[in-house]
């Protein structure tokens, strides 16, 4: 990981953000839909009444939204009211609209009189939304003529169809679609090994996602606008495919959903 001013190491949850504890800051960039990630957490923090996160910028940083009594900025992340975090939210939707690329804007004071710490998020084309966790400017070339950056893939099994079929796939989240990359094989059939799949859902097929941390492994659910978008992939509903990933991921799965919600606002 690339190290920054102070004692900051640099993370990601859609954008680029750091801890920068010698000049109390809390350091973000990274384009306009990366950065509105943060929004996107504030409002569905308020909204829910729990705590957001936590986002690790290492083992013993980590960046926090939670609801609290009085608003304020901290060492751990941003905490107040639901309607002090909403027009957070606001103001850094309306912030990113009105600056421009290569620029950067602070909150402090005008949210919290008594922040502790401020919030400084820099507006920047060099990014794109979604990166490697843990890197920076790292990319991934796919079958195609683009180059994206992404998340890792990860691993996980067909949640209906685990105990009938024995299955296995790499999930990974781009810019534009997620792509599944799957075998299937029936455990009474006697095959040699089983031919890899490959699913493309485009992010405009896609209606919603929800995430479950799960007992035994994180459960991602996916449902798409149509069914005929899920041909191609072993589901029992119309419409709904429900995948189980490594109990090992949860966190970072979670973090992936995150990104993966804030492109479905975008893109909606």
């Amino acid at each position: 990981m690339n190290t920054v001013e102070g004692d900051a190491v640099w993370a990601v949850f859609g954008c680029h953000f750091a801890a920068d504890s010698r000049h109390r800051v809390w350091r973000f960039k990274g384009s306009r839909t990366g950065l509105s990630v943060l929004s996107y957490l504030l409002m569905r923090t308020a909204g829910a009444g729990v705590p957001s996160g936590p986002f690790h910028c290492d083992a013993d940083r980590r960046f926090t939204i939670r609801v609290w009594e009085r608003p304020g900025i901290d060492d751990e992340g941003v905490y107040g009211p639901p309607d002090a975090l909403t027009r957070l939210a606001s103001f850094i939707e309306t912030r990113l609209a009105e600056v421009d690329n290569e620029t950067e804007f602070r909150v402090d004071t005008e949210f919290a009189p008594d922040a502790e710490y401020s919030l400084v998020l820099r507006v920047t084309d060099d990014l794109r939304p979604i990166s490697p966790v843990g890197t920076v400017g790292d990319e991934t070339e796919r079958g195609s003529t683009q180059q994206l950056d992404q998340l890792p893939a990860f691993q996980f099994h067909f949640y209906d169809f685990e105990d009938e079929v024995e299955s296995q796939g790499l999930f990974t989240l781009a810019e534009d679609a997620v792509y599944l990359e799957f075998h299937l094989k029936d455990e009474d059939a006697d095959t040699p090994l089983p031919v890899v799949h490959e699913k493309v859902l485009p992010l405009e097929d896609i209606a919603s996602v929800t995430f479950k941390r799960g007992v035994i492994g994180p459960i991602v659910t996916i449902h798409t606008h149509t069914a005929t978008a899920l041909g191609g992939l072993p589901t029992k509903q119309l419409g709904r495919v429900k995948l189980r990933f490594k109990r090992k991921d949860r966190d970072e799965v979670e973090r992936m959903v995150t990104v993966l919600d804030s492109l479905l606002e975008q893109e909606n």
